[in-house]
Formats: C-alpha cells, sequence, structure tokens
C-alpha cells in the first residue's frame, strides 16, 4: 500500500472522520520531484494531536500538530515521498464553497483556492459520500459574477487610481526603506495580481507555489512580459527598491489592458 492508502485506513477508522482525500500539487499540473502527497481529512469533530498520533506514529518519522496554515500532521517515512496531512472542520468547507463559489464573494488573493483544492480531490474514503457532494458543486462553469468581482475587489488593491492600496504602501516603505515591510507588500501584491490573472481566463487558483510554471502550463492569457515582469519585481525587492514603485504601475498597466 501507498502511504497515502495506509493514512486514509488508518483514519477512516475514527468515527467522526467524513471523508480522506488525495489534493494539492500532487494530484496537479504543478507536481514535480519536490511534492510531497498531500492528504486532506474531513471531520464532524476535531481529532485530537495525542490520537493522530497513536494511530500514525508507527508510519514513519512524524510532526504532530503542524498548524502553519490549517491544523496537520507531518509524516515522513525512510523509503517513500512524506505525507502532508490537513485537518478540515466539514461544515467549515461547505460554508467556503457556499461563500465563494456560490455566493460569488471574492477575497484578497487567493480566492478560488478551497475550490480549486476540492475540485481537484481523489476521493480516499467517503463515509456517506459527502465528499462527492462537494467536488459535483465545485465542478460547475466559473461563476461570471465571482470572476468579475475578483478582478474588482482586487483591482482596486494594486492600482495606484484607487486609495488605500498596496502599490502606495509598497512605495511608501521604498521611500522608508524598510525591507520588511517591502518584502510584505510585495507578496500581497503578487497575490491579487496571480487572483486577476487566473480569474481573467476563468481558471481556479492553485495556491501560493509555482504559479509562473502553472500559468504556463495552463496556456494561459498573460500580459506581454510576464514572466520576465513577475521575476523584476521579485529581484527588485533586492537590487534596486527605487524602481519598484514604477515597475509595479508599468505591471498593473499591461493587465489593466488585458481585462479591457
Amino acid at each position: 500500500m501507498k502511504l497515502y492508502e495506509k493514512i486514509s485506513a488508518l483514519l477512516s477508522t475514527l468515527p467522526e472522520v467524513e471523508a480522506v482525500a488525495l489534493s494539492g500539487s500532487s494530484t496537479a499540473l504543478i507536481n514535480d520531484e519536490f511534492s510531497d502527497y498531500d492528504i486532506y481529512v474531513y471531520y464532524t469533530s476535531p481529532i485530537s494531536r495525542e490520537t493522530r498520533k497513536a494511530l500514525l506514529g508507527d508510519l514513519g518519522k512524524g510532526s504532530f500538530g503542524c498548524s502553519l496554515f490549517e491544523e496537520g500532521d507531518l509524516i515522513e517515512p525512510e523509503t517513500e515521498v512524506s505525507a502532508d496531512i490537513m485537518y478540515r472542520d466539514l461544515k467549515w468547507i461547505e460554508n467556503q464553497i457556499g461563500d465563494v463559489w456560490e455566493k460569488h464573494n471574492s477575497r484578497l488573493g487567493y480566492t478560488t483556492c478551497f475550490i480549486f483544492n476540492v475540485k481537484n480531490s481523489v476521493i480516499l474514503f467517503d463515509r456517506n459520500g459527502l465528499l462527492k457532494k462537494l467536488i459535483e458543486r465545485c465542478s460547475t462553469p466559473y461563476p461570471e459574477q465571482l470572476r468579475k468581482n475578483i478582478i474588482e475587489m482586487n483591482l482596486s488593491m494594486i492600482d495606484n487610481g484607487h486609495t488605500y492600496n498596496f502599490r502606495d504602501q509598497i512605495a511608501t516603505a521604498v521611500a522608508r526603506k524598510d525591507l520588511v515591510s517591502i518584502n510584505h507588500r510585495v507578496a500581497a501584491f503578487l497575490a491579487c495580481y496571480f487572483d486577476i490573472l487566473l480569474a481573467i481566463s476563468r481558471e481556479l487558483h492553485p495556491g501560493e507555489k509555482k504559479l509562473i510554471k502553472y500559468a504556463e502550463a495552463l496556456n494561459l492569457r498573460k500580459p506581454i512580459d510576464f514572466e520576465n515582469d513577475t521575476n523584476r519585481i521579485l529581484s527588485s525587492t533586492y537590487t534596486d527598491i527605487e524602481q519598484l514603485p514604477a515597475l509595479l504601475d508599468e505591471t498593473v498597466e499591461k493587465l489593466k489592458k488585458m481585462i479591457d
């Protein structure tokens, strides 16, 4: 058995576990030699770390309670790819799907990440068929109103024609030579930028990793000099911060031409 099959078989013995799925980069176009198994466990009530450790501790070196983004565990066997396990409240993910995909409410960056994640899930265990129903809800055509809302909300935060935007915050941080603040806000700027770029083409957002590679794999519609401009933004935070605000403006203008 594969490691993810062993994990699913063990966790599915718990009555509070409703479903287990394989998803993330291991099931997407951006899978590579560094990808591990991303396993999502949907529960009706939280599973204690002690219970998880007792069930999974013999599968390999384990780190239990890794809560960087979601409550999770990491299993690292000696002879197989490691497994990153994340635990989700079933009601919470249902609400996320309803709020974003069905009510068309945008976020600042990463709006459709959970939709992408659920839609691309490979079911390992589904006690009552509820995960299958969630996947079906995420598999409907891209809502046009959501597309418009993503573009409008995220553009307002990167275009210097709007008040209180990341571009102006970056310009202030550049004037202060505050490198920590610059890095924080450039990351937020790019999160909004990629949310717009993917929404333009009605593509779901895969998450924060390997986005340039993902855009190329999809043959996504992209602004002129897309990859070069993205790399220049990132490199200028270390080499020539004074040029950064003008470079951001140029990048946004190219994106706006695509929207028009």
